[in-house]
């Protein structure tokens, strides 16, 4: 009996997904029960992974968790090249959560400037907007005023992300000692 290649197994398996995607999303456009639709992409999803294990390497382990740094540092030998997904979990949970929408923004996005830039750019078009030296100190500070709150208001926000994230570690960690 003949084998599948890797290469052959991935376009098998990326058309079998972009399949069990289009089954999942668009099942009412399709005319088909929701019901229907999901067992469908669950028995691509399945077909997938065995069409892939058999060509010698196992989807689980696609994307898995390793302690450590994303990228390995040669005079830091605690490093050791390992790749943390991190990134990857929390971008799959706001999409899965739907915090991202359906479908992707296929238009390119200009990058928003920072504070920093926000504020020296509005305090040049006030200098060309022809104010009074008075006015014009009057409008530094509060544009100052603003940077310090937003700045203020991003710390709070970081530190709140930090005290969700150490509550969701102690859970993993309570949840594992039962496992």
């Amino acid at each position: 009996m003949a084998q599948i290649t890797k290469k052959g197994a991935r376009q098998v398996t990326a058309d079998l997904d972009k399949l069990a995607t289009l089954f999942q999303d668009q099942w009412e456009a399709l005319g088909i029960p929701q019901k229907i639709a999901k067992d469908f992409a669950y028995r691509c999803d399945m077909l997938s992974d065995a069409i892939e294990k058999r060509a010698g390497f196992d989807p689980s382990q696609i994307g898995e968790e390793t302690s450590g740094p994303q990228e390995g540092d040669s005079d830091e030998s605690y490093m050791n090249q390992q790749f943390s997904q991190q990134e990857n979990r929390e971008l799959r949970e706001r999409q899965e959560g739907g915090d991202l929408g359906a479908t992707p923004n296929p238009e390119e996005q200009t990058p928003t400037p920072g504070v920093q830039a926000s504020a020296k750019a509005l305090g040049d078009a006030l200098k060309q907007a022809k104010l009074n030296a008075q006015a014009q100190a009057k409008v530094a500070k509060a544009l100052e005023l603003a940077t310090r709150l937003v700045q203020a208001a991003e710390e709070e926000e970081e530190e709140e992300e930090e005290e969700v994230e150490e509550e969701k570690e102690a859970k993993k960690s309570a949840y594992d000692l039962f496992a």
